[in-house]
């Protein structure tokens, strides 16, 4: 005989409402929030990628409402913002997104109830918000830094070598040999 074990989850209710008291942005279309409740979150914006040239040649349009195009800058401290879950209430195809893989991490949308913008957001736990904050601060330094810092060593070995072969050749030519 088998037994079937049935589990069922509300997945299209309100998750709740609550003000924005902290943010980090470490771009401007991804962030990390923090709201009165005490709960962690991190979001991300859609950004809206081109259109294939088979879909150009279609005529083809993506369609990304406005609520969806906005920046984490933009969000105020103290607004009032729901949250829900993504089934059911996305009014939007992900494939029209640049970054689908990133929205496709995030379980719920969050809604300025002010502005009217929406972001696609995944709870966080506090530590999971310190270690992503570091990562991204880690990440961001290290990918402004490689560059300058490349250069900067570069020109410095290029000028010490050049020198020093100056000075050899200088060498050799106050050399009189008979």
């Amino acid at each position: 005989m088998k037994y079937t074990l049935l589990v069922l989850v509300a997945a299209f209710i309100e998750v709740h409402s609550a003000p924005l008291v902290a943010k980090v942005t470490p771009e401007d279309t991804k962030g990390y929030l923090v709201f009165s409740d005490g709960t962690f979150w991190s979001v991300a914006s859609l950004e809206k990628r081109w259109r294939t040239p088979l879909e150009w040649l279609a005529g083809n349009e993506l369609f990304v409402p406005e609520d969806y195009a906005c920046k984490v800058t933009e969000w105020s401290f103290g607004d009032e913002y729901e949250i829900y879950h993504k089934a059911g209430n996305l009014r939007v195809d992900e494939t029209y997104a640049s970054n689908g893989e990133q929205l496709k991490q995030h379980s719920f949308l969050m809604l300025n109830l002010r502005s009217g913008k929406t972001f696609f957001a995944s709870r966080m736990q506090p530590m999971d918000l310190i270690q992503a904050i570091y990562d991204e601060g880690y990440h961001s330094g290290y990918h402004q830094g490689y560059p300058s810092g490349y250069e900067e060593g570069y020109s410095v070995g290029y000028s010490s070598g050049y020198h020093r072969a100056e000075a050899d050749i200088l060498k050799k030519s106050n050399k009189v040999e008979f």
